[in-house]
């Protein structure tokens, strides 16, 4: 290689180096102050103010040592580009911040039934209690689901949104009174200004003729917080179809016809929940793109989409089983090996929260407890330490086991 290509290799080296510090840097700044919102509820604002800052001398070096007004005007003369950045790391600290103390109110709520379940009850409610059939639809999901897919979507929409809905209307009853309020208001309104980059940027992309895909925005207002998680319980019933595919594949090649007992899939499931997360953590497009169209049209309702019986009959194998039968291990199928190595997304709801006060640390533990996981005492720095991932593949395999693993998915 002459000088220049070594000189020209040495930069990009340099470079990559440079962007990947700063992107560790931004990570950090963003998980510290998304627990510290969770550790300082009426604090956030001094928080906010201090992680717009933080983000925005990261982002753009040159503000680095200029006042307080000489950020906040390099932040309002900078492209779209870099302000969308900034403010969305903001979005990811406030949301995520909010997002793990609901998590912690549904955990809280459906943990009695949850471990009554490990004694054998039914997680599936009530005929008088069952959600309207179209629970689940959102901007996110726009089809309905039949047999057992649609029982566990409208079982998570009943062991959620009670809980997620009394824990946000406790916070509008008291309003500025409510430690959370703060919180929930400066959410609310970086999402409105997120949202309003996202289409600035889109114009911007139209005008130079770029189709590029940009962030789908769900608003947070006062009435809901639910479109999200439903967007993640979809898609870990996906995960959890995927996991119990695989079963069926390794007891077939052991010459085994029948369909495995719920609990046995459950139980791979979260013995393994660290692979079977894998996929979870991927970026959201890459991992839609890696899933056949599983919308069909009814014939005579073009306009209405629908999905057919069996949705993932089809779906490419995302995990292989392997082991003995006895204590079965999960793996990704050959495709998906490179999750293994890969740097995983970072957003709100993979960061890994420490609930601080007693009680919700304690919930947490009993949560994980009822999946199997190491018992952690309370003087273990890791008390009480959980990421919304862990949590919702803990609860939609509980509900899977009385819903999706009853049936074969083909």
């Amino acid at each position: 290689m002459d000088k220049e290509g070594r000189r020209a290799r040495s930069t990009t080296i340099d470079l990559e180096e440079k962007d990947s510090g700063k992107k560790k840097r931004r990570r950090a700044i963003i998980v510290k102050a998304s627990q510290a919102f969770v550790d300082n509820p009426r604090q956030t604002d001094d928080i906010k103010k201090q992680l717009f800052f933080d983000l925005a001398t990261n982002q753009i070096p040159k503000l680095q040592g200029k006042s307080e007004e000489g950020i906040k005007e390099g932040f309002n003369n900078s492209p779209v580009g870099a302000r969308l950045k900034i403010v969305r790391g903001m979005h990811q600290a406030l949301r995520g911040a909010l997002s793990h103390l609901a998590f912690a109110r549904i955990t809280e709520g459906i943990l009695p039934s949850l471990e009554n379940n490990l004694k054998g009850n039914s997680l599936i409610p009530s005929a008088k209690d069952v959600p309207h059939n179209d629970a689940y639809i959102c901007e996110e999901i726009d089809a309905r689901y039949q047999g057992q897919d649609h029982v566990f979507m409208i079982t998570g929409v009943y062991w959620t949104k009670q809980q997620a809905s009394d824990f946000f209307d406790s916070i509008k009853r008291k309003g500025p009174e409510h430690k959370y309020y703060s919180l929930l208001t400066a959410t609310h309104e970086v999402n409105i200004e997120f949202g309003n980059l996202v289409r600035e940027q889109k114009e911007n992309d139209a005008k130079k003729g770029s189709k590029k895909r940009r962030k789908h925005i769900i608003y947070e207002d006062f009435e809901s917080y639910q479109p999200r998680f439903l967007a993640n319980l979809n898609e870990t019933m996906r995960l959890l179809v995927a996991a119990q595919m695989g079963y069926i594949q390794r007891l077939e090649s052991e010459g085994i016809n029948s369909l495995p007992h719920p609990d046995e899939v459950v139980n791979l499931v979260l013995r393994n929940l660290e692979t079977f997360s894998l996929p979870a953590n991927m970026e959201s497009a890459e991992f839609i793109l890696k899933f056949p169209d599983l919308q069909k049209q009814d014939p005579d309702q073009s306009s209405v989409p629908l999905y057919v019986q069996k949705p993932f009959a089809d779906m490419r194998q995302i995990f292989t089983v392997v082991g003995p039968l006895e204590a079965p291990v999960l793996e990704l199928a050959p495709e998906f090996l490179y999750l293994y190595d890969a740097v995983p997304r970072f957003c709100g709801g993979n960061i890994e929260f420490q609930s601080r006060d007693e009680k919700s640390a304690e919930t947490t533990e009993r949560l994980l407890f009822t999946a199997g996981l190491p018992q952690r005492s309370s003087e273990d720095p890791a008390y009480g330490r959980i990421d919304a991932v862990k949590n919702i593949s803990i609860l939609g395999a509980y509900i899977a086991r009385d819903t999706i693993f009853t049936v074969s998915p083909y």
